[in-house]
């Protein structure tokens, strides 16, 4: 009888305790058979970190992971010079199950190197350099700085753990120490993703009466201006490098460049008498931005002047000025900064301005979650002004500075476009508006709900679908819509303009801003499939994958 209860028990716990399943693979050199060494992280698909596994991939790029619980799992590997990598698709384990054979394509990374001279081509010692990535905002175009490293004994310097993609390089040498009144500012050595630099502040008197040292490039108010891949100081023309999968790209030799710091002098006015106001904030801003340089200056307003302000140290460069006094008067001015001050400049500070409108087309009590927006195009630390659709389609927009902008439309349906917007008599759809005052009529926005459709299916060079890779749809070298192919290698885009457009599918899977920049898309949309849209119309494509 005991023997009896005994078995009995066993076999119970037999059944009900799940057994381990196994899990076998390599890592691969991608586009070789070639092993790669590295480190496997097993975690659930919910995101916790229960029930997570690691192991080692060994010489021959082998590893083996046993007594998995049942579930479902995402397998990822890193290796030394190699990009993280995830295995394609989720892995579901069974109890007992062996799954073997998993391959996972492991991608090396680049290397970016150059010299850094000055104007008599000796080295420069511990000068920063940094590979940036571009972000967009409202189409204008910005850095983001991904990774940096300085210069050596013989001016070398060396990029390197990039992933492949696109990238720009600026050498950003220390600012030398400046004098603004009667304060000596000694900038502190820049850092990574720092928005304008830090700084010491002593007193010039103190400095003087004690004989401290004073730098001469202080007296001569020099600066220095960052340099951009292929050798230009102004980020606007800076090219992009496109860095291969295990390539080293030789970036040659940058000369730095230094010049006096401009000053900028002026008023901040009443637009109603012309008279100056006190208590006016102002700011100046870069455009466009870029990680590393010096985005954000101080401004000094004379206390004994109300009104009068002045900015000192500035490099030739598009700048952005910004004041406001309170919440009721504001403006923004685009600056032109080269080798002169400037003098008797007045920033008119004007009213916030209203827009009212009106959408019409389909069911627009049901677009409730639409919004309406005025994209400024100074960019800069401006920010689009919006508002939300009523049940009856109207909208106001409010606190709107005077200045140039764009229409656009924000939180509709997948399916609907702009198909016409128009400010009193003038279209402004796909236009620059210019608002300085509050407009005569209201802005009549017809949408409609018939946007064409696209469906694409994306293969590599052996006819295999290409899952999680990136389809571009570009109109005029401007971009237009992005999608990424399931596990299948298929995407799909509707809400399209009617209209002549390019699609492809690049190798590599910037983000979706980068797209924006029309000398991004040059590198790639002659290589596309032109195709064109009719509304409501739907089309079908293949497309192969661009290799790098």
């Amino acid at each position: 009888m005991n023997a009896i209860l005994l078995l009995s028990l066993v076999l119970l716990f037999s059944q009900a305790a799940p057994v381990g399943a196994l899990l076998e693979g390599s890592l691969v050199k991608l586009g070789t058979r070639e092993p790669v060494r590295g480190r496997i992280l097993l975690t659930k698909t919910d995101g916790s970190l229960n029930d997570s596994r690691t192991a080692v991939a060994d010489d021959n790029g082998k590893f083996v992971i046993g007594n998995i619980l049942p579930g479902n799992y995402r397998l990822f590997a890193d290796g030394e010079n190699y990009v993280r990598a995830e295995y394609g698709s989720a892995i579901a384990l069974a109890s007992g199950q062996e799954m073997r054979n998993v391959v996972v394509t492991m991608t090396p990374t680049g290397v970016i190197v150059g010299r850094v001279l000055n104007r008599s081509g000796d080295p420069l010692t511990n000068i920063y350099v940094r590979a940036l990535k571009p972000a967009y905002r409202q189409g204008e175009r910005s850095f983001t700085s991904v990774g940096q490293a300085q210069t050596n004994d013989l001016g070398e310097f060396r990029l390197y753990g990039l992933r492949p993609g696109l990238y720009f390089v600026s050498v950003a040498p220390y600012d030398p120490p400046r004098i603004e009144g009667q304060t000596y500012i000694v900038p502190t050595p820049p850092c990574l993703d720092c928005r304008g630099e830090g700084q010491a502040e002593m007193s010039l008197v103190r400095l003087l009466a004690t004989g401290d040292f004073i730098d001469p490039r202080a007296v001569e108010g020099a600066v220095s201006l960052p340099v951009y891949f292929p050798g230009t100081t102004d980020p606007a023309t800076a090219r992009p490098i496109v860095l291969e999968a295990g390539t080293m790209f030789n970036a040659g030799d940058f000369i730095a460049v230094a010049t006096r710091g401009v000053a900028v002098r002026g008023r901040i006015i009443n637009y109603l008498n012309g008279q100056m106001l006190a208590g006016a904030s102002i700011q100046v801003d870069t455009r466009p931005r870029a990680s590393g340089s010096v985005s954000l200056r101080s401004v000094r307003l004379d206390p004994n002047n109300p009104g009068a302000f002045e900015i000192a140290g500035l490099v030739p460069g598009s700048y952005i000025l910004t004041s406001r006094l309170g919440d009721d008067l504001a403006a923004t001015t685009a600056l032109e900064v080269r080798d002169r001050d400037i003098e008797n400049l007045d920033i008119v500070l004007r009213p916030l301005i209203k827009v009212t409108g009106r959408l019409a087309g389909g069911n627009v009590a049901g677009l409730t979650q639409t919004r309406i927006l005025l994209q400024p195009q100074l960019g800069g630390i401006m920010t689009p002004q919006s508002a939300v659709v009523q049940l009856d389609g109207t909208f106001t927009i409010s606190s709107v500075v005077a200045g140039d902008y764009r229409i656009a439309m924000a939180g509709a349906p997948k399916s609907w476009y702009m198909k016409t917007a128009r400010l009193g008599t003038t279209d402004v759809l796909d236009r620059v508006v210019r608002l300085e005052g509050e407009p005569k009529s209201h802005l009549e926005v017809l949408i409609s709900g018939n946007g064409a459709t696209l469906d694409v299916i994306v293969r590599d060079d052996q006819q295999r679908p290409v899952p999680q890779a990136m389809v571009i749809l570009a109109a005029a070298k401007s971009l237009a819509l992005t999608a990424t192919t399931d596990p299948s290698g298929r995407a799909h885009m509707e809400g399209i303009v009617p209209g002549a457009y390019k699609v492809f599918a690049p190798g590599n899977r910037e983000g979706e801003g980068i797209w924006q920049d029309p000398d991004v898309l040059g590198l790639y949309e002659n290589r596309g499939l032109e195709i064109r849209f009719t509304e409501g119309g739907n089309q079908n494509v293949e497309l192969t994958v661009i290799s790098e």
